[in-house]
């Protein structure tokens, strides 16, 4: 279930290079983060995306935002923004959504439960009023203990985890492994591959290669998803180095007193 965080007054974590979301305690998160957000230029990035709008009703919207979501469980957690607009990744204003929050925040519960197995735990949903009247939503997924997640939507079963890049289908191995497979059972069961019930050269040669392009893509994205984990712990180190070193800096940006910032697990 999506737990609604209260409205509460919270700390602003900043540095040189600039606000991260992921290490104010989502109950404090307010108007002034998110305008931080836009001034220091924060870019999407492995633990926070932006969107201008809430998803869609259609099925290529409620795909991605599951997508989005599980990628985010897979990997290492992060926020998903909405109401924020932005231009090649990087955010230009909080705008802000017009839409009913409480039941915004039932439908994508509704949308998660459904199209996620096994069932995410821990995600939080935060509603941000903003001064021109309308709201953002911060929606906080947790690094899951119960990973990998699966979206299964309408016949589509996919893995998706997180990169600095943003989302990407960690399914393309299996995809490669179907591929391959389908063309070696083909070259298997022509007949003129075959001798005596024998596989001849063209077929075995088919074979070898779904071995080793599949190999191959298994070392790759290991190698990529190792860089991200130590990625991640980096991260994780650096906005607890920030914490300790706020908590000894007594006033924040505009005189506003600095309190220690907590940094998600």
């Amino acid at each position: 279930m999506l737990q609604q965080a209260p409205v509460e007054l919270g700390a602003i974590a900043t540095g040189g290079e600039g606000l991260s979301l992921g290490s104010v305690p989502i109950e404090e998160i307010e108007e002034v983060h998110l305008k931080q957000l836009v001034e220091d230029g924060v870019v999407e990035a492995r633990d926070i995306d932006y969107k201008l709008t809430l998803p869609g009703g259609s099925d290529a919207d409620r795909r991605e935002f599951l997508a989005d979501v599980s990628s985010f469980a897979n990997a290492g957690g992060g926020d998903i923004v909405f109401g924020l607009d932005e231009s090649g990744g990087g955010p230009t204003d909080v705008t802000g959504l017009a839409d009913n929050l409480d039941a915004a925040a039932l439908r994508l519960e509704g949308s998660i439960r459904d199209g996620v197995a096994p069932r995410i735990q821990g995600v939080r949903s935060r509603p941000i009023p903003l001064s021109n009247g309308k709201n953002a939503l911060v929606l906080r997924v947790p690094r899951s203990i119960a990973r990998p997640h699966v979206v299964v939507f309408k016949n589509l079963s996919r893995f998706f985890t997180r990169s600095s890049n943003g989302t990407f289908l960690f399914a393309m191995l299996l995809t490669m492994w179907a591929v391959f497979g389908q063309l070696a059972t083909i070259a298997y069961g022509m007949d003129e591959l075959r001798i005596e019930g024998a596989m001849t050269l063209p077929a075995l040669l088919v074979l070898v290669a779904v071995f080793a392009l599949s190999g191959f893509f298994a070392a790759f994205y290991s190698w990529r998803i190792m860089g991200e984990a130590l990625e991640g712990a980096g991260e994780t180190a650096r906005l607890e180095r920030r914490a300790r070193e706020d908590a000894e800096t007594p006033v924040g940006v505009g005189g506003v007193p600095r309190q220690q910032t907590l940094v998600m697990p």
